[in-house]
This record gives structure tokens, C-alpha cells and sequence, in this order.
């Protein structure tokens, strides 16, 4: 379910339909939503032996991003994740592993926002919530 509807995002994007795309897909999307490093993604295609080098898997991370087929995360550490839950939610960022969690839009009460600057709207507000052991 996963995997086809983002295999059908890249398809209805300007983006060619390569093999190496939809292997990418692939491993983004074979377990549902998830959060990725472009390294842990690079580390998956070289288990499964497919041809697709680390500036590569860069250049098409930014590129299903581009096209909302997939989220990009920056912590406060301005480490990269890319989320593959591209709804609005939010997250939680453990410092001590490098792991985020999801928090559903729900969870997080906003209850003002800052002035914006003239001849600009709010396109989407994250929070990104960094935790550390006591």
C-alpha cells in the first residue's frame, strides 16, 4: 500500500520513472512510515546489492521532496532526515540515538504565532521537540 502510492506520486511528478527510483521507493516505503538518513538508506542498497551510489540517493532524496513524495526533517544538530509520512505531524528528536518519533498534529496545541513578514502566508508549522537522558 505503502510502496504503490508513493511509486504512484513519482509517476504523476515530472520525475523519470527509473529503476533506481522505484528501488529507492522501495526501501523507503517497504515498512509504512519512517524516518531515514540519506547514509542508513545508502547503507540498505548496498545490502541488497543495487546499483545506486551515496550522491545519487542524495540527489533523488531532494528531488521526491521536491515533489512531496517524501518529507525532509532537519533536528537541531542540522543532521537530515527524510520522513516518509508526508501528513502534517510532528516530532519528537532523541538526541542519544539519532532517532525521531512521530507526534500527531493533535498532540501539539499552538496557540500563537509570531507576525509573519508582508506578502507571505504560514505554508506549515513543524515542531521538532529534541530530547536528551537525565
Amino acid at each position: 500500500m505503502y510502496i504503490n502510492s508513493a511509486l504512484d506520486r513519482l509517476q504523476k511528478s515530472p520525475l523519470k520513472t527509473t529503476e533506481q527510483r522505484k528501488d529507492l521507493i522501495k526501501i523507503l516505503f517497504k515498512n509504512g512510515d519512517n524516518h531515514f538518513t540519506a547514509e542508513e538508506i545508502h547503507a540498505q542498497v548496498l545490502d541488497k546489492n543495487y546499483n545506486v551510489s551515496l550522491a545519487t540517493i542524495y540527489n533523488s532524496l531532494k528531488q521526491f521532496t521536491s515533489f512531496g513524495i517524501i518529507k525532509l526533517i532537519k533536528t537541531s544538530t542540522e543532521k537530515m532526515y527524510f520522513d516518509t509520512n508526508i501528513k502534517p505531524h510532528h516530532h519528537f528528536y532523541f538526541k542519544d540515538t539519532g532517532k525521531l518519533l512521530d507526534i500527531s498534529n493533535d498532540q501539539i496545541n499552538i496557540s500563537e504565532l509570531p507576525n509573519i513578514p508582508s506578502d507571505n502566508i504560514i505554508d506549515s508549522v513543524e515542531v521538532v521537540i529534541s530530547l536528551r537522558k537525565k
